[in-house]
C-alpha cells in the first residue's frame, strides 16, 4: 500500500487557533511567518504594481518604509486603493497612478497586525518551540504506562508476568503486573 501524504496550509492573522489543531501528531511542522521587513514589503509592492503604470514621483522604497507591520494582503489592498483613487481623481482615462494616490490610500489603510499581536506571536513562537522539544507520548501508550522489568524484579522479586508468562527482559506493561493481559 502506498503511503499517503497530506499537506495542510493554515494561515491566521490572529493567535486564535483551536487547541485541538496543536495537539501532538496533527502537524509535522508549524512554521511561524512574521510580517515582512522593509525589503520584503518593497518586493511585495513591486509585485502588486508590476502591471500598474506608476508616475515618476512614486517611490516604492519610501512607501515600504511607511508601511511597518503591513502584511502582504495589506500591501495588496494599499495598491488597489491607490489605483481606485487614481480612477476617482482622473476618471476612466488614467495614464499613471501618482504618489498622491498612494498617500491618500495610505491614510485610508492600516496594518492588520498590531504591536500587541506581534508580541503574542513572539510568545507563541517560544511556546511552540518548547512544545516541539518536549517528549510527547506516542499512540495510546504513554511512557508512564510502561515499567522497566529490572525495577519490577528488584522491587518485588517478580519473575513472571500475568498468567505465568515470562516477562520481557526490558519492558512490561503495567497491566501485566495488575493481572490484566495485553
Amino acid at each position: 500500500m502506498a503511503e499517503a501524504e497530506t499537506a495542510a496550509n493554515a494561515r491566521t492573522v490572529r493567535l486564535q487557533v483551536a487547541p485541538a489543531l496543536l495537539r501532538p501528531g496533527r502537524f509535522d511542522e508549524l512554521v511561524y511567518v512574521g510580517t515582512p521587513d522593509r525589503a520584503g514589503r518593497e518586493h511585495i509592492l513591486r509585485i502588486h504594481t508590476a502591471k500598474m503604470p506608476l508616475g515618476d514621483g512614486v517611490d516604492l522604497a519610501a512607501l515600504a518604509g511607511k508601511t511597518e507591520r503591513f502584511t502582504g494582503a495589506d500591501l495588496e489592498d494599499l495598491v488597489r486603493r491607490a489605483g481606485l483613487g487614481a480612477l476617482r481623481r482622473v476618471g476612466g482615462e488614467v495614464s499613471t497612478v501618482e504618489a498622491q494616490d498612494f498617500d491618500t490610500a495610505l491614510k485610508d489603510s492600516r496594518a492588520t497586525v498590531t504591536v500587541e499581536m506581534e508580541d503574542e506571536y513572539l510568545k507563541m513562537r517560544g511556546e511552540l518551540k518548547k512544545r516541539a522539544a518536549a517528549v510527547q507520548p506516542m499512540g495510546f501508550i504513554s511512557p508512564e504506562a510502561l515499567t522497566p522489568t529490572r525495577e519490577r524484579k528488584h522491587d518485588r522479586g517478580a519473575k513472571s508476568g500475568a498468567k505465568g508468562q515470562d516477562l520481557d527482559p526490558l519492558w512490561v506493561p503495567v497491566s501485566a503486573g495488575l493481572g490484566g493481559s495485553w
